[in-house]
């Protein structure tokens, strides 16, 4: 009897443990650092936000729906926003949110312009100028990395998410395919650079 009690125990604890350590965005930072598994669950959301891209150009290429792809999107942004914020405080997801809702929106407005045969010279400004500013808030939030490298990041991962829509509606499949690999690749290294900055802010 006293055997079976303690196999209970056991296994309500380990219930607990398992139930709280998949709650991510309602734990503080201090919680967080001492968990294994957070730099996956950040890489995966940054490497779904690079297959929902590829999914809205793909969508957009064979005139399929991208609404509930671009809801998909947002709802990325807003789980990245809370990412953050279990890190960093309330004031991370709020300042991150609305610059990475802009970032998704040139993104789609990106994709019609070339699908369109439309100017596209006013939208890649201002998605450059928004990746700047999400470059620099990670500058802010990790000052241990310099705000060139940060903005270099974003730069370049605006300009694959450009080539990625001018392969498609080139009609160059084959590039574009090439593409989303390398732009999964590349936020993955944007997500690594996040981690190095999150671990050195506990340094």
């Amino acid at each position: 009897m006293l055997r079976m009690i303690c196999v209970l125990f056991f296994l309500a604890s380990t219930t607990q443990f398992n139930f709280f350590s998949t709650s991510l965005a309602a734990q503080p930072m201090q919680n967080l650092s001492a968990q294994n598994g957070w730099e996956n669950t950040l890489q995966n959301l940054l490497k779904s936000h690079g297959t929902l891209l590829s999914q809205v150009v793909e969508a957009a290429y064979y005139d399929k729906p991208i609404d509930p792809i671009k809801r998909q999107l947002l709802s990325n942004a807003r789980d990245l926003a809370s990412f953050f914020t279990s890190f960093l405080g309330p004031h991370a997801g709020k300042d991150f949110e609305p610059l990475f809702d802009d970032h998704i929106k040139l993104g789609g407005e990106y994709i019609s312009a070339v699908k369109q045969h439309q100017p596209t010279d006013r939208i890649t400004q201002q998605a450059l100028q928004n990746g700047n500013q999400i470059g620099d808030l990670f500058s802010k939030w990790f000052p241990s990395i310099p705000d060139t490298q940060w903005r270099a990041m974003m730069t370049e991962h605006v300009k694959l998410e450009a080539q990625l829509a001018d392969a498609y509606f080139n009609n160059n499949l084959d590039a574009g395919h090439a593409l989303i690999n390398q732009t999964l690749t590349q936020l993955s290294q944007l997500g690594d650079l996040i981690i190095q900055g999150l671990k050195n802010l506990k340094q």
